[in-house]
């Protein structure tokens, strides 16, 4: 049985820099500072090509409203997905969120996320996923490795994955955070600390398509500035639902056998 889920900070983690690619601000009398650190980031980003300097657009053109209930700051509505942010007491790293539908049953959806063959097809900047350790059949230790642009050394991770079947199988959710395993690869990459990210599914009542959460909060170790980090994973939210939303429609995953029989399948009971 497959459990693939990635953390996946990807998009941020593709486009941040280490400190010696990130010049020094100068601030001139009459300056927004933030529009200082938007420059400094669009000429540092400039190697980068046009991917990088889209997201830094994003960054500049979020809409931004108040979730008080949740304490989540809403930043984007689009195509039927709703992008947010928190911030998380003692981090200099805010969470993101990334809300909305997928017009599948959630079995379709849960296969997806827990196929490792097809982790490395729809998150982006993913080069290896596998498996270190199955502790039972609703838990998992994995590792992944993440793929960065020049000059910038590549993240990868290790963390727990726990899967979690809820309700009358028209609830699913992924918990993952990061461990220490004695299996974990030795690598030269910087190893990323996933402090806490879910995806949260719940089946619609005609039980032909999924609501999707997806959260995530974690911190990319190494020389990234935190300022940097939490303007580019705005856009992580709203990609990985674009993602599974094209993964799902594209082709079918493999049944998982946790998951068959437990998860509503679009067929009425």
């Amino acid at each position: 049985m497959n459990c693939g889920v990635l953390p996946a900070p990807l998009g941020a983690i593709r486009c941040c820099c280490h400190h010696e690619l990130v010049s020094p601000i100068r601030h001139t009398p009459g300056t927004n500072r933030a529009d200082s650190l938007l420059r400094t980031a669009r000429r540092a980003l400039r190697p980068l090509g046009l991917a990088a300097a889209i997201v830094v657009a994003l960054a500049t053109t979020a809409v931004h409203a108040d979730d008080s209930s949740s304490g989540w700051e809403i930043l984007r509505v689009e195509n039927g997905i709703q992008v947010a942010r928190k911030a998380v007491p003692g981090s200099s790293f805010v969470a993101f969120r990334g809300e909305g539908d997928v017009p599948a049953p959630i079995l379709s959806v849960a296969n997806v996320l827990v196929d490792v063959s097809r982790n490395t097809q729809w998150m982006d900047s993913v080069r290896e996923v596998r498996i270190l350790r199955k502790l039972s059949d609703s838990d998992y230790v994995m590792y992944s490795h993440i793929g960065t642009p020049p000059l910038i050394t590549d993240r990868d991770f290790v963390y727990t994955v726990h899967l979690t079947i809820e309700g009358a199988g028209t609830g699913f959710r992924i918990d993952m955070r990061s461990t220490d395993d004695p299996d974990a690869p030795r690598t030269d990459y910087v190893r990323g600390n996933l402090t806490g990210s879910t995806f949260t599914l719940h089946a619609s009542p005609d039980r032909k398509s999924t609501h999707v959460v997806a959260e995530i909060h974690a911190d990319p170790m190494g020389n990234i500035p935190a300022w940097l980090m939490n303007a580019f994973q705005k856009s992580w939210g709203y990609n990985t639902i674009v993602g599974l939303r094209r993964q799902v429609a594209g082709g079918r995953s493999p049944e998982n056998p946790l998951l068959v029989g437990r998860l509503a399948n679009g067929v009425d009971p």
